[in-house]
């Protein structure tokens, strides 16, 4: 159970992760030349 939990959470926490590093790089590119 506690194996399923921590892959649920990974799951969530990663995929979280890629969307928030995703448009902070969009901007920067936009800021940048």
């Amino acid at each position: 159970m506690i194996v399923r939990n921590d892959a649920v959470l990974w799951d969530n926490g990663r995929e979280r992760l890629y969307i928030f590093e995703m448009p902070p790089e969009s901007c920067c590119i936009a800021d940048q030349p």
